[in-house]
């Protein structure tokens, strides 16, 4: 993903700044075409990409709801009331808890606005 792109979503079971996994959203009309569903896990700083979709996604300036779920080594992701990503991460280092947070990202010339309106953690 570039820095010019718009993006928002969830940190999940983050241990530190560097470590942990990230479910990020790039709607369609973003700048430079890679739009898109992502799950990537950050290890020291350095992200990769586990798993991604590009069904069904909203175009800028639209809302829509975002569902991460995350149970053992599974984590499942769903867009609008469908799951677009259901991934098992059985890889070392595997993280079971950490803190979550809202990532947003944009610049001056393309902003992106996000919010919690619901988060459950049970």
């Amino acid at each position: 993903m570039r820095a010019e792109d718009r993006e928002a979503g969830v940190a999940l079971r983050m241990q530190d700044a560097q470590n942990g996994y990230l479910v990020i959203l790039i709607p369609q009309g973003a700048k430079g075409g890679t739009h898109g569903l992502y799950l990537l896990k950050r290890v020291n700083g350095s992200e990769n990409t586990l798993a991604a979709s590009r069904g069904s996604l909203p175009g800028t300036g639209r809302w829509a709801t975002l569902a991460v779920e995350a149970g053992g080594n599974r984590i499942q992701v769903s867009l609008k009331g469908k799951r677009l990503i259901d991934h098992s991460d059985a890889a070392a280092p595997g993280f079971a808890a950490g803190k979550i947070g809202l990532r947003i990202y944009g610049l001056a010339e393309a902003p992106c606005h996000a919010s919690f309106r619901n988060a459950r953690v049970q």
